[in-house]
Order: C-alpha cells, then structure tokens, then sequence
C-alpha cells in the first residue's frame, strides 16, 4: 500500500546534500523574486500614468488635420491612447473646425457616423446619399452625417467665422498599422479639389478613363494637382448660389437647433439644453444625445452622476475647473475599491471625459461664464441623477437608511440636503461664500 507523504516526486528525487541542487534553488527562488519585482514595477508604471488624470485633455492634444489662412480642422487624440480606462469609447473621435468669412469646405466622406454641431456663426450644409439636400446652419444646429454621406459646406457670413464641434464614430475598427500611420483614426476621403489627397487622384488614370469614358489630358486637366486645398475662398456670387439651394427642415436628415428648445434647465446660474435621441430621431440608432450648457460666472453644474450614457464635454468659452469622483486604481488591488477626487482647471479646448457613474461637478470662474457642448452615448436609458439639490438621491432614502449611512440622526443630514432647491446648476463656491458672509 501507498502512503501519502508530503513531499513532491520531484523533492524525493533530489539530493539535499548535493551543493549543485542549493545552487539551483537558490538561482531559481532569485529569478523568481525579479520577475515580481518587474511585474510591480510595470503595475506602479501603469498606475502612475493613469493616475495623472486621464479624463481630461487640452487645446495640446488636438492635431491638426488641415490648417491655412482659411480655417482649420483639428482632431483630438484616441481616446484609448491616453489611458486602458477609456477603451470603452475607443471608436469614438472628436474633432472641431472653424472656417473663415466666406470659405469653401471642399466636399469629404468619412469612413465614420458624425454628429456636427454649430457653436458659432452661421452658413450652409450640403449632404450627398441617394439625393442632395441643401440646409441653412446657425449656432446651437446638430445635424447627423451618416458614414459614407459626401458632405461640403460654407460660411455664408461676411465677418464671423463658422466652427462646429463633431463626435464621430468609426464603422471600421482600425488596425494597428492604421494607428500607428493615421492619428486621426478615421479616414476622410476628399473629391477632386484635395489634389494629391484626393481619391481620384490616388486611382490609376487608365481606370479612370474607362470609368469616365474620358480621355488623359481632360483628366490630368480636371484633376490637377495644383488645387490641393481643404478649405477655399469663396466669392460673394459662389456663397450665394450655394446657400440657395431648397431646404427641408421638416424631414428626418434636418438639422435640430438645441437652443430653440425649452431649456432642461433655466434659473440664476445658468442654462441647460439637451436633445436626446428620442426627441431628434436622426440619433436615434446612434443612441447619442446631445446637450449644451452655460454655467453663469462663479456658479457649477452638480454634483450629479449620469446611470448609464459616458459624456464627452467640450469647453467652448470661458474658464473653470471639474472635479469628478474616480476608482484609486492602486487601493483596488491591496485593500478593494475605494475612491480619489480628480480634478483639473478648464478652459477654451478642453475636453473631459465622465464615465457613467462618475459623480462630476463643473465650476465657473468668477470672470467668465463657462459654455460648453456635450455628447452623451448610450443616452436613452440614461438617468441624471443629483446629488444635491432637488430630487438629489439622499433625499429619496427613508429615514432609517440615513441614519444607518451616516451615523447621525436623520434630522440633522435631511436638514442640510433639503436647503438647496435649485436643479443641477447652484451658486458656486465662490458665490456660496459671499452668501455666507451676507447672512453674518
């Protein structure tokens, strides 16, 4: 019969005595300990990086996709390069363009669903699918640009610039060669006024002469080089034949202006507009909604956190500064979950990212007041929901579940939530201290 001992085969073979095993032991135990420490090492790196505040980033970030005396458009670095925590929305962009009185966007398709809002002047769109449709565009329009729609548009304004902001989703999922040779992530495909960026040019002419049923010197002709410009001047007489084009504001590809909406919210310390995907049906596949704010000088919007949408903010004008309540990614791993405030001072260009389930709040400086648009995914179940203020999540709780919360009699904690009756947006530090004093 057997019996169980409690060494291992491999124990029972070796030769305790013999000082060559020892060594061995002894090189393997080191080994062994090097990889830990190398593995901790990458682990604190990791940390480290992440815990610089991955959710926000600045005007430095954005790339240059075109840029010259007419306009510009820039494209935010991918999310998922900045930080493994924001893989989740890896295959969306954000980018922004402004153009010059009286300029040209050169018609463009993207390999990506686009969701464009106008924040500042005013000018003319045109979309190309199975038929052309021409619309008029003013600040606070969103429209919807599906992938594959060729798209130009115009700044019909003598004096103003025309800017819009777009959130775009890839419908392909670039590879890493893509990455690594294409910041932008998303590819535009421009017509023939892009010259050597242009698709037809990158075709072979013997292709497309069978295709056009042309000959050369039209083609070499027609598709010159020469003319390798984005964003173009425009005559008076050119913006005034393409902003006459018929508009169809009633149909489902329409443009939808969020300020001509009854605000979410509206009281001393700012404004609140959302459409959701519900309301503006050109989303609603998307599932994005869509918001814009401005927080009045010295004022905030929050605390609150969204249920299930992660919102993409993009500051338009003006400065603060967010705080926002994340996972301590290294107390995680030791001791479980716990949380650290993030934080970061706003301004023109920067964008943050809030996670569902964040609690974030946004701060006005007390100079200026602070606009911004925001893109909110997965926004048809999404809930807001507040932390302070009406409705705000303590003052739902029944009496006993607050006392066994916070320790203290129900009274006391009910007392100090049920001050504030205003809705997300409140007076902010520095106006809730010049209150105080008043009251002194």
């Amino acid at each position: 019969m057997h019996t169980c001992n409690s060494k291992s085969l491999e124990e029972e073979g070796r030769n305790e005595d013999d000082p060559k095993n020892s060594v061995q032991v002894q090189q393997e135990q080191q080994k062994q300990k090097e990889e830990k420490k190398k593995k901790e090492k990458e682990h604190q790196r990791q940390y480290d990086e992440e815990d610089e505040n991955p959710y926000v980033f600045n005007v430095e970030d954005f790339t240059p996709m075109f840029k010259n005396e007419h306009g510009a458009i820039y494209s935010l670095q991918k999310f998922s390069e900045r930080s493994k925590l924001l893989s989740g929305i890896e295959n969306f962009r954000v980018a922004a363009a402004k153009a010059n009185p009286l300029t040209f966007l050169t018609p463009t398709h993207f390999d990506a669903e686009v969701v464009l809002v106008v924040t500042r002047g005013r000018g003319a769109i045109t979309l190309i699918g199975e038929k052309r449709e021409s619309f008029n565009i003013e600040r606070g329009d969103v429209i919807r640009v599906q992938a594959g729609t060729t798209v130009y548009w115009i700044n019909t304004d003598e004096n103003d610039e025309l800017r819009t902001v777009c959130l775009l989703k890839t419908v392909n999922f670039p590879s890493e060669y893509t990455c690594k040779y294409n910041s932008f992530m998303m590819q535009p495909f421009y017509a023939a006024s892009a010259g050597e960026a242009s698709f037809y040019s990158a075709l072979s002419p013997e292709l497309l002469e069978a295709a056009l049923k042309t000959d050369k010197e039209m083609l070499e002709h027609i598709m010159s080089t020469d003319h390798t410009e984005v964003i173009v001047k425009a005559s008076k007489e050119q913006i005034q034949a393409l902003s006459q084009e018929e508009e169809g504001r009633g149909n489902s590809t329409a443009p939808f202006n969020l300020l001509d909406m009854q605000p979410l919210v509206h009281n001393n310390y700012g404004q609140i507009f959302y459409v959701s995907p519900t309301e503006y049906r050109a989303l609603e596949d998307l599932d994005i909604g869509v918001g814009f704010v401005n927080i009045t000088k010295g004022s905030m919007l929050g605390p609150l956190y969204n249920s299930e949408s992660t919102a993409i903010i993009m500051v338009l004008d003006g400065e603060g500064y967010f705080e926002m309540v994340g996972p301590r990614t290294k107390s995680s791993v030791q001791t479980g979950p716990t949380n650290k405030k993030l934080s970061s001072s706003l301004r023109h260009g920067s964008v943050i990212v809030s996670p569902a389930g964040y609690p974030i709040a946004m701060v006005a400086s007390r100079k200026n007041d602070l606009i911004a648009v925001c893109f909110g995914t997965n926004a048809k179940g999404n809930i807001k929901y507040p932390l302070a203020g009406k409705n705000n999540i303590v003052n739902k709780m029944k009496s006993e579940a607050i006392e066994l919360t916070f320790g203290v009699p129900a009274k006391e904690v009910e007392e100090i939530f049920e001050k504030e009756t205003d809705y997300l947006l409140f007076p902010g530090p520095s106006q809730q201290e010049k209150q105080g004093r008043a009251d002194a």
